[in-house]
């Protein structure tokens, strides 16, 4: 029986991480979809690897792919092998440091394709109205750039509404998943 990876990532980044594995003819990674935790991070180890291990019993070893959100340190030994790909942000997983750092710095608030998805839910979680997100974001942010990775045909218009929403400037950039790809592969063991 062929040796089976487990790739677990975040819901956002699950269209670009499938487009990877199909571009790369990675057919023995199996992808475990996590649940988006952008503004609270795994608690431990224990509480990821109690949803993981079922979704990954049937392969040889999972590796969680993550920035913020995953638990401090490293996984602890279990019945499956876990590793990480922990990146400071996950928009660094698609476009590297340098380039999240200069936008980051010019006032731009970045968001993927799978984030903008949800972006009325996560505004609602955060517990904002128009006004009081618009207060908030006028703090740090002068635009609203999306990380476009090509895939989502309706990203460009949630992208709209939610500049529009927060009443911030709308700037995209298109975003190759090849760093990305690279990153998966050399985590399943596919690249050097």
């Amino acid at each position: 029986m062929q040796a089976c990876t487990g790739l677990a990532v975040c819901r956002h980044l699950l269209p670009e991480a499938r487009a990877c594995c199909r571009q790369r003819e990675m057919s023995h990674i199996r992808l475990l979809p996590l649940e988006p935790r952008c503004d609270r991070p795994w608690p431990d180890w224990v509480s990821l690897r109690r949803l993981l291990d079922p979704a990954g019993g049937s392969c040889d070893t999972v590796v969680v792919v993550g920035a913020g959100c995953l638990p401090a340190g490293e996984p602890p030994p279990g019945a499956v092998p876990f590793g990480t790909v922990r990146s400071s942000t996950c928009f660094s997983l698609l476009a590297g440091e340098s380039a999240v750092d200069a936008w980051v710095s010019r006032g731009c608030y970045l968001v993927t394709p799978g984030w903008l998805r949800q972006w009325r839910d996560a505004v609602a979680a955060w517990g904002y109205d128009v006004v009081t997100a618009r207060a908030h974001f006028a703090e740090f942010a002068q635009a609203v750039l999306l990380l476009d990775t090509g895939l989502d045909t309706g990203a460009e218009a949630r992208l709209h509404d939610f500049a529009q929403f927060l009443a911030l400037r709308e700037e995209v950039e298109p975003v190759a998943l090849d760093a990305f790809g690279d990153r998966l592969a050399r985590a399943a063991g596919c690249w050097p």
